[in-house]
């Protein structure tokens, strides 16, 4: 239990200071799909061990510290983030979830964009 407890804190380390690196300093050290995957392992190890999850986790929450340049607001509604997918059974499993939502959903598709997320009020 010692080495998964240990391969956690190196794990939560790892994504913390690329996030960090990637959201305040625009300085990105490591590709999208090195973090997927780093963080993939981390939600895999998190899920199984659920009694050493770290509070300091990327799992616990989105984003990064924001620059002192932007001020805080508080949303109308919650800006969420869509879980990453990687294979066709992961692409179905998201179909199934949405298909108890609504009746017939109607998708969109395009490349991925990183950046920011804006929500507009019209």
């Amino acid at each position: 239990m010692d080495d998964i407890k240990k391969e956690i804190e190196e794990l939560v380390y790892i994504l913390n200071k690329a996030s960090e690196e990637y959201y305040t300093y625009d300085n990105p050290t490591m590709t999208d799909q090195e973090y997927d995957g780093y963080m993939r392992k981390l939600e895999d190890l998190e899920a199984r061990y659920p009694s050493l999850i770290n509070p300091n986790s990327p799992t616990q929450r989105v984003g990064g510290d924001r620059l002192d340049e932007f001020k805080k607001i508080t949303h109308q509604k919650p800006m969420l983030s869509l879980p990453d997918v990687f294979n066709e059974d992961e692409i179905k499993d998201f179909e199934k979830r949405i298909s108890k939502v609504i009746e017939k959903p109607v998708y969109v598709c395009e490349e991925k964009i990183d950046g920011l997320s804006v929500s507009q009020v019209y």
